[in-house]
């Protein structure tokens, strides 16, 4: 009886029904609560752990009140931090361009940045779906519209990548007259 004592204590109210309604075991509910509440792992990682779906483990946390770890936190913290700084790199390299530099070199940085955003937006599209607030429109994660095509951030060929934006920097600095 005793050790029943810590799977009850994770069940509660709303979360206990919704398991009898779901036919989710009290210890798989038990494990995915320790792994909410004690790891930086998504949603979509401990409902792959525990074998019951991304929806469930995210309603049984609303209502049973469970609680994410401050690394959590602190790691949606990091990747602003990282954003904000990727978005200036991106201004100073447009600023260097502007004034004239050769369009190799920036062309480069602001090829490294733009990958660096793409992993932040795989990042943030990870946490919304974990979160239940999957993004609309069918794209895959991570995916942009570049030309009016998908472009998910790998290209075949990085040179002709890397010339090709180039020669759009240098058509931009063209048309602006610098």
């Amino acid at each position: 009886m005793t050790a029943d004592r810590p799977v009850k204590q994770a069940l509660h109210g709303a979360a206990a029904r919704s398991v009898a309604q779901n036919g989710i075991s009290p210890d798989t509910v038990a494990e995915a609560r320790r792994l909410y509440e004690s790891s930086a792992l998504s949603i979509e990682a401990i409902a792959t752990r525990v074998g019951v779906g991304r929806t469930s483990v995210r309603r049984l946390a609303e209502k049973g009140g469970w609680r994410r770890p401050a690394a959590a936190q602190a790691r949606k913290r990091l990747v602003g931090a990282i954003r904000e700084k990727a978005e200036k790199e991106i201004v100073a390299a447009e600023a260097a361009l502007a004034g004239g530099g050769d369009a190799g070199p920036a062309a480069r940085t602001l090829a490294s940045l733009v990958r660096t955003l793409r992993e932040l937006a795989r990042y943030d599209e990870e946490q919304a779906r974990s979160d239940g607030q999957g993004r609309a429109g069918g794209r895959a994660a991570g995916a942009d519209m570049v030309d009016g095509e998908e472009f998910d951030g790998f290209v075949a060929d990085p040179d002709a990548f890397r010339d090709a934006l180039a020669q759009r920097l240098e058509k931009l600095r063209d048309e602006r007259g610098t």
